[in-house]
């Protein structure tokens, strides 16, 4: 039911479409009748110059200017009054020249249209052509927005970013990574080798193209964070180095020789989503494989330095068996000297014990001494005294 009434009001508005079309197209070809006419009448009889137009003709005319309440369709009354002032303005003429003038006056308004048209379809082929130009720039852009974001140093998965991990291209094996990443490797193994092949390395040096290739991208990545954009939207700075604005074959010409991508390379087709899924899984199977072959060389080192240091272990573990047998050695010996340590200091105290009796002993018997020494004064004197009375009592 619903479906059968949209029907009958599209079939509506259609038939009314085509009747604005047609009386649209017959009040042109009316319009075009009575220019001719006018035209006509004016080359015929040219008017004063301060004449007011008749009566009729400002009928007409307001017939034909003044709209239908809708604005867009003049009304039947109007329609019959103007085709009845253009059959008598045609009807004063002859037909032939009313037909050609307006066979003349069609031919302009084509060869107007067609000129528009015409126009109008090299604007729009030059507008395409330019948004296939762009997209085939954006496409190779974006391409090598994401290699030179993804060229990563393979043994720290970072952007190789001056001035800490600057990007080193080493020789003759033409790897590169990054300088942190290589001075920890030399400190740690202690051999100037590449950490991927192996190769010995002669010499080593900036990689310089890809340096400002990533510089350039770091800097507009830090511009679009700052102005509050996606940094994953943001399109390539257009330049390499301190100039700057480059166009997109001096892009492809840097890649070439910063090494990602091959010089003259042309912009390819935009693939569709799947191609750049595989693509990117492609990519980072590549990074992966990398860097298991730096590790597995790293392990296969790390592995080579045990085996080495085990004699050394063995060494060692003798040498610590040899320490702790004289360490129980010095203790046991140190238990001997202990032991013997308690009897000196046993005998000490036992000693100091005789002596303080001895020195007890030895003040008793000075005391003694002392009250013997002083009993014995008295009785010296009364001797002596004894003496000399004794003396003095001789015959």
């Amino acid at each position: 039911m619903a479906q059968g009434e949209k029907r009958t009001a599209a079939e509506v508005k259609a038939k009314l479409a085509e009747r604005q079309a047609r009386w649209m197209r017959e009040r042109q070809a009316e319009a075009d009748k009575r220019g001719v006419v006018q035209e006509m009448a004016r080359e015929r009889v040219p008017p004063p110059a301060t004449s007011v137009a008749p009566a009729p003709a400002r009928v007409e005319a307001a017939a034909v200017a003044r709209p239908d309440r809708l604005g867009s369709v003049p009304t039947e009354r109007a329609h019959v009054q103007v085709a009845a002032s253009t059959d008598r303005g045609v009807a004063a003429f002859d037909p032939e020249e009313v037909i050609s003038r307006l066979t003349e006056r069609l031919t302009d308004r084509l060869r107007v249209e067609l000129r528009d048209e015409v126009e109008r379809e090299h604007r729009a082929a030059h507008v395409a052509k330019q948004l296939a130009e762009m997209n085939e720039r954006t496409v190779l852009e974006g391409v090598l927005m994401r290699e030179i974001e993804s060229h990563t140093c393979a043994v720290c998965y970072e952007l190789m970013v001056a001035p800490q991990r600057t990007p080193v291209l080493l020789f003759p094996c033409g790897h590169t990574f990054c300088q942190a990443c290589l001075d920890q490797h030399l400190r740690v193994h202690g051999k100037n080798a590449c950490p991927f092949c192996r190769k010995p390395v002669q010499s080593r040096a900036h990689n310089i193209a890809l340096q400002q290739l990533i510089q350039a991208f770091v800097a507009k990545r830090e511009r679009a964070r700052e102005a509050g954009d996606d940094p994953a939207a943001v399109s390539w700075p257009g330049g390499v180095g301190a100039s700057g604005g480059a166009a997109p074959g001096d892009l492809a010409s840097a890649a070439a020789a910063a090494g990602l991508a091959p010089a003259g390379a042309s912009p390819q087709k935009p693939a569709g989503p799947h191609d750049r899924d595989r693509d990117e899984y492609l990519r980072r199977r590549d990074q992966v494989l990398v860097r298991c072959r730096v590790l597995a060389n790293e392990l296969e080192d790390t592995l080579h330095k045990a085996s080495a240091i085990e004699p050394r272990v063995a060494r060692g573990v003798a040498a610590v068996e040899d320490a702790e047998e004289c360490v129980a050695r010095a203790h046991a010996e140190l238990a001997r000297a202990q032991a013997a340590l308690e009897r000196a200091q046993a005998a000490v105290v036992e000693r100091k014990s005789g002596l303080e009796a001895l020195r007890a002993e030895h003040e008793n018997e000075m005391q003694k001494a002392e009250l013997i020494e002083r009993t014995l004064e008295p009785l010296r004197a009364e001797a002596e005294k004894l003496a000399c009375l004794a003396e003095a009592c001789g015959p």
